[in-house]
């Protein structure tokens, strides 16, 4: 093997790798751009999961949640000292 073979040889790899790089991205940018139209076109699913009643109990149990939580990390204190 001569260098100009070796060095034809090694363009040749580098022209391959960047051109299999440029369409993987191009690719990657389509499919990114489709899912991004796709994702502009699907109706919201939240007016199912919180309607006016789901507030209404969230708010209700609120302080209820945050007095449990009060009283495990009282516990938690008190169990760590004692």
């Amino acid at each position: 093997m001569t260098a100009e073979v070796i060095a034809a040889s090694t363009c040749a790899n580098r022209e391959a790798h960047l051109e299999g790089a440029e369409i993987a991205y191009q690719i990657a940018l389509a499919f990114g751009l489709l899912a991004c139209i796709c994702a502009w076109f699907i109706p919201s699913i939240d007016h199912k999961k919180l309607n006016a009643r789901t507030k209404a109990l969230q708010q209700n149990y609120w302080p209820q949640l945050e007095e449990q939580i009060m009283e495990k990390t009282v516990d938690a204190l008190r169990h760590r000292w004692t």
